[in-house]
């Protein structure tokens, strides 16, 4: 029955009767098919007349058993489920001269596609693709689940999925309905004793799906590729989700390899993970990968980090890390606090005492505590303690504790050359005091080397300036004498001839004392003596 509203009313013409029950109908623009157990008709609205009958295959089984199923895949194309085959109809128009009493178009079956299932249930999908919802009939007694096949016009098979359906088991093939919305191609399918929304796969899916088979890679790759068309994953996410696996398999270098890629320039994220290495107890794999820059992290990321490396002895990368991450980006105290107290509870080798002491030394020039940095470097026997004082004048820290000895066991040259041209700063005294320090514990040896340490310095201030350190021209005498014994070019005799602080007999009793016949014939000869001055030199 079609019924049209007119002028007058509703206006009702009979399209089709005497072959009984309509099981299908489906309209789209002017066209309108509809199925009984005869076959498939598609009438045009526009010439009122049946363009075509498309008659049951005779050797397909029982109507009543196995129901028609159609649907438009577009305004021409019409598809038709029946049993188990679908049949692709176009209606295309007349063109033929001698076609006046015919109806305006015709239809043609572009193409048959035989299945292994019963069709309970069909519908269009983008791209030339057909969904149907699929009966199978019990196998060796036992029940089989309903399936959604998707199919190519060309039959290729795309897709095919059992479905979960309660009660499926009491279920024939037309106790089953299926509807496919065409805007969003959302399928919905009915049972006696269940609904089931069925949605396309989209590029989420796919990741999902990749995830799930623990294919990471690929997965970023879809994402990288795809991102404008993703609604729920990102790149980060994934990629954290893939730190994990990497993580909980075991695979740490190559989580740490890959977290600049996927963490970027996320603070919090990078922050997650070094705690998360930190419980594996693998930090020191992902350091060498923490940023500094973009982002700077939380000093504690950091302080925690270069823990890490004391905490595992791994001495050399701490070392390597405190000199090269920007010492700003963490807290020093925090980290020097840590140092200090597994240098006083844990017993380091030599050789790692040695390498984190000038860690220290490093800290607390980091900190601005350069007296503290002085000191260990000087203890140290370290070079840098001679740039560190110049840089920072650093000359008053120099007293106590040996330091001007220290300095000169470092290096003399580098030493004197210190003294001598800042003794407003380092005065002489301090430096012939810190030499002359004896005590009953001090060896001969070491004496003997302070002594010599004395002269190399009053005898560099001397040669540079002779009225500095006028005071001890007494005691550099004795140290000429003792150390200045190079005939002919007697340093002794230049000092005897341009200072005027020394007492000249104690002079030359010492002179006399050496058997040091030059010195004794000029200081005699100074004293008014010339006979003595004669006599000397004949004894030469």
């Amino acid at each position: 029955m079609f019924n049209e509203k007119g002028f007058f009313g509703v206006k009702r013409s009979i399209l089709h009767a005497g072959e009984g029950p309509i099981w299908k109908v489906s309209w789209k623009n002017s066209f309108i098919a509809w199925a009984n157990d005869m076959g498939v008709k598609i009438f045009d609205t526009n010439s009122r007349k049946l363009i075509t009958k498309i008659a049951r295959d005779p050797k397909s089984p029982s109507p009543a058993d196995y129901h028609c199923h159609l649907c438009w895949y577009n305004g021409v194309t019409l598809l038709v489920g029946w049993a188990n085959t679908i049949k692709i109809c176009q209606v295309r128009p007349r063109t033929s001269a001698d076609s006046q009493d015919l109806p305006p178009f015709y239809v043609e079956v572009m193409n048959i596609i035989y299945l292994d299932h019963y069709v309970s249930g069909i519908g269009p999908q983008p791209e030339d693709k057909i969904i149907s919802l699929g009966y199978r009939p019990p196998e060796n007694g036992q029940p089989v689940r309903p399936c959604i096949r998707i199919t190519g016009f060309n039959g290729e098979e795309l897709s095919l999925e059992e479905l979960s359906i309660k009660g499926y088991e009491s279920c024939g093939p037309n106790d089953y309905n299926m509807s496919v919305l065409t805007y969003d191609h959302f399928v919905y399918i009915c049972a006696p004793t269940d609904l089931v929304l069925a949605k396309p796969r989209d590029m989420d899916d796919k990741v999902d799906w990749l995830k799930d088979r623990l294919r990471f890679d690929e997965a970023l790759e879809v994402v990288r590729v795809h991102e404008t068309q993703l609604r729920k994953h990102t790149f980060k996410s994934v990629g954290q989700k893939y730190l994990s696996h990497l993580r909980s398999v075991g695979q740490f270098e190559k989580c740490a390899e890959m977290c600049s890629a996927i963490l970027q320039g996320d603070a919090e994220a990078w922050q997650q993970e070094i705690m998360a290495f930190t419980n594996c107890k693998k930090l020191t794999v992902l350091c060498p990968y923490i940023p500094t820059k973009t982002p700077v992290l939380k000093p504690w990321a950091y302080e925690l980090a270069l823990s890490s490396f004391l905490n595992a002895h791994e001495f050399e990368l701490f070392d390597k890390f405190v000199r090269l991450w920007p010492p700003e980006i963490y807290g020093q105290q925090a980290v020097i606090n840590y140092l200090k107290k597994m240098l006083s509870e844990i017993k380091l080798s030599p050789a790692d005492n040695l390498s984190l002491l000038k860690c220290l030394g490093l800290l607390y020039e980091y900190q601005e505590d350069f007296v503290n940095s002085l000191y260990l470097y000087i203890k140290l026997s370290d070079p840098k303690a001679f740039a560190l004082i110049d840089r920072y004048n650093l000359f008053a820290s120099l007293e106590g504790d040996d330091k001007i000895l220290r300095l000169l066991t470092l290096n003399e040259e580098k030493a004197i050359d210190l003294y001598i041209n800042n003794t407003d700063k380092i005065p002489v005294g301090m430096v012939v005091e810190d030499l002359k320090k004896r005590d009953k514990k001090t060896k001969s040896s070491e004496v003997a080397r302070r002594t010599k340490l004395l002269y190399k310095y009053l005898d560099s201030l001397f040669q540079m300036d002779p009225e500095i350190g006028f005071e001890y021209h007494e005691d550099m005498i004795g140290l000429y004498a003792e150390f200045d014994i190079t005939p002919g070019k007697s340093r002794l005799m230049r000092f005897l001839r341009e200072s005027t602080s020394y007492p000249i007999d104690k002079a030359y009793e010492i002179c006399e004392k050496r058997k040091l016949y030059e010195a004794q014939v000029y200081l005699l000869t100074q004293m008014g003596r010339p006979i003595q001055a004669s006599h000397c030199w004949s004894m030469r």
